[in-house]
């Protein structure tokens, strides 16, 4: 592969007029009492709890029964509280059923975590950490959403995208400000109760969407809506199943797995034909999603699902069954899909999963039960859990909802952590918890839905470490992938990167670009380079003459000095170098990325000189 590197330097040069000021926020008396206080609840004479004040809704109660002061009847008695508190803010109240998984991540670049879900109400929601609706929020669409929102950049226009499927038969993609991205929404034959996954799976340099609908066929498109070549598919029957992503083969490049109502597991190359030894048949509908990963460490990845043959089946790539798998349970699996971890800390992988036997299973990659498994909650258990340290204990927690109204949390070795489980106001049904620091305060939060029509966040006390993040959420990722490890990476046609994210006034600022001159681009480009200022309006830099991107034939000399003199406005606070890669003759981008960096110390705009030489 021919690399050629253009290294770009700007120079601020302006005199330092203010230094930082630090402030630190003092600890206010009133939230330490809170967290320690003494709060009288009623328990029976056999410490059972009776009944609680209603300002201990959703909290960790911690009762120490004195033998010698219970008589028949009823008690009251002190109570510690735990750390496990609702967030300020919550539980959002939404008009239907939360049986969407709620996605987390920075919708709107200002610094902290979103949450975003839709509901039976026909709508989607995202609210920033402190349960504030986010501006443009929430959104219409024509039927329930209990599809579960993916999020990603699939136009590469540097912000993120939200892409959810709909009861109306559509699939959506909104801009995180609610404007609908462009070419969406999609109709499909059916309702779309599958999740939409993200990923470059044909490698032309942004993401598609693949989804499932009840028009018994799988969905890929291109992020401007054009469907992918070779796609739909058709399977047998209803796809409830979301799909997942990932090399399955070992071949480069990604497949799509996904099960079916036909009682079968779909595999297919990018290019929709199948993959080898596929699909794979078992005994009743896959409504549960695939998850992907090297289970069994022979360095490929198996896919694993569970079906409502009361089964849990794990295949390798080629089709044949892992050794030790399919697994009973004792009643259906679906919708729960399996999470896959180290729980245990043993260096292999485990498979996490919900049963209608009102059971949460854990197994070794070998198919023999994790010790102190299965648990057993009150009802059936269609929540897909999620792994993580949400209690600082240094090891994998399991975070899952029953329909018995609960979310449960469990150490590796099945006793209860404490304060859990959390009561809701109905099933907690196909939502599945998604685990973050919303609120970019160091610690971890619980975040999920409910069929009583809310969504809840339960602020954790262990300290937010993605490292010790094992599957984070429904799917795994934001993208809903279902893959246990990253996608491959594909090699940018154009990359921007500057060599800090801060600076201080008279630093300067060295941006470097990387053009990847491939065969696989054999088009007639321009190079556009910007610098983008907070209030969002971005300044050309420079424009590059046309230049052929095909080797061996480059038109365009890189090493000529690109010579830039121009006086502009500068303010202080974050800033961005976007480069693109355009074909004039149409005006389609081939490729953009950018590099976000922040000019501290400038109380306010000033002029500068930037150079480029």
């Amino acid at each position: 592969m021919n690399w050629k590197k253009q290294i770009v330097a700007l120079v601020i040069s302006v005199v330092l007029l203010a230094a930082f000021s630090g402030i630190m926020s003092a600890v206010d008396a009133d939230d330490i009492e809170n967290a320690t206080d003494n709060v009288l609840g009623t328990y029976d004479k056999d410490g059972e709890l009776v009944s609680i004040p209603s300002n201990n809704s959703g909290r960790s109660l911690s009762p120490t029964i004195d033998e010698e002061k219970i008589t028949d009847g009823a008690i009251s008695m002190g109570i510690s509280i735990a750390s496990t508190a609702l967030q300020p803010g919550w539980p959002r109240i939404t008009g239907g059923d939360v049986d969407s998984s709620p996605a987390l991540g920075d919708i709107d670049g200002d610094g902290d975590m979103e949450i975003v879900v839709g509901s039976a109400d026909d709508k989607v929601y995202a609210w920033h950490h402190d349960g504030t609706i986010v501006t443009g929020w929430p959104k219409a669409t024509g039927g329930d959403v209990r599809s579960s929102p993916a999020l990603g950049d699939i136009d590469r226009d540097g912000d993120m995208e939200i892409v959810v499927g709909s009861f109306d038969d559509k699939v959506y993609a909104w801009h995180h400000d609610g404007t609908l991205v462009t070419g969406w929404p999609k109709i499909t034959g059916g309702d779309v109760r599958s999740s939409p996954a993200l990923g470059d799976i044909d490698r032309d340099g942004d993401m598609e969407i693949v989804v499932g609908s009840f028009d018994d066929k799988v969905y890929a498109w291109h992020h401007d809506g054009t469907l992918v070549t070779g796609w739909p598919k058709i399977t047998g029957g209803d796809v409830w199943s979301s799909p997942a992503l990932g090399d399955v083969d070992g071949n480069g490049d990604i497949e799509i797995v996904v099960g079916s109502d036909d009682d079968r597991v779909y595999a297919w190359h990018h290019d929709g034909t199948l993959v080898t030894g596929w699909p794979k048949a078992t005994g009743g509908d896959v409504w549960s999603s695939p998850a992907l990963g090297d289970v069994d460490g022979d360095s490929d990845i198996e896919i694993v699902v569970g079906s409502q043959d009361d089964k849990v089946y794990a295949w390798h790539h080629d089709g044949t069954l892992v050794t030790g798998w399919p697994q009973a349970t004792g009643d259906e699996v679906y919708p729960s899909s399996p999470a896959l971890g180290d729980i245990d800390g043993d260096g292999d992988i485990e498979i996490v999963v919900g049963s209608d036997d009102n059971k949460v299973y854990a197994w070794h990659h070998d198919g023999t039960l994790v010790t102190g498994w299965p648990q057993t909650t009150g009802a059936d258990v269609d929540s897909s859990p999620a792994l993580g340290d949400i209690d600082g204990d240094g090891d994998i927690e399991i975070v899952v909802g029953s329909l018995d109204d609960k979310v449960y949390a469990w150490h590796h070795d099945g006793a209860l952590v404490t304060g859990w489980p959390k009561a809701t106001g109905g099933n907690v049904y196909s939502s599945s918890p998604a685990l973050g620091d919303i609120d970019g305060d160091g610690d971890i939060e619980v975040v999920v839905g409910s069929r009583d029509g809310k969504v809840y966040a339960w602020d954790c006390s262990g300290t937010y470490d993605p490292g010790n993040i094992e599957w984070g959420t429904f799917h795994h990722d934001v993208k809903r992938t279902g893959l246990y490890a990253p996608l491959p990476s594909v090699p940018k046609v154009i990359s921007v990167v500057t060599d800090k994210t801060n600076y201080t006034l008279s630093e300067t600022v060295h941006v470097t670009l990387e053009i990847n001159y491939s065969a696989e681009y054999p088009v007639v480009t321009v190079l556009e380079l910007e610098l983008k200022e907070p209030c969002d309006t971005p300044d050309l830099l420079y424009k590059s003459p046309w230049f052929i991107m095909m080797p061996p034939v480059f038109q365009w000399n890189a090493t000529v000095p690109i010579h830039i003199n121009d006086s502009m406005w500068v303010s202080g606070g974050g800033h961005s170098f976007i480069a693109t890669l355009i074909e004039p003759t149409i005006g389609r981008v081939i490729w953009k990325d950018s590099a976000c960096f922040k000019i501290e110390d400038l109380p306010e705009k000033k002029r500068v000189e930037l150079e480029i030489p």
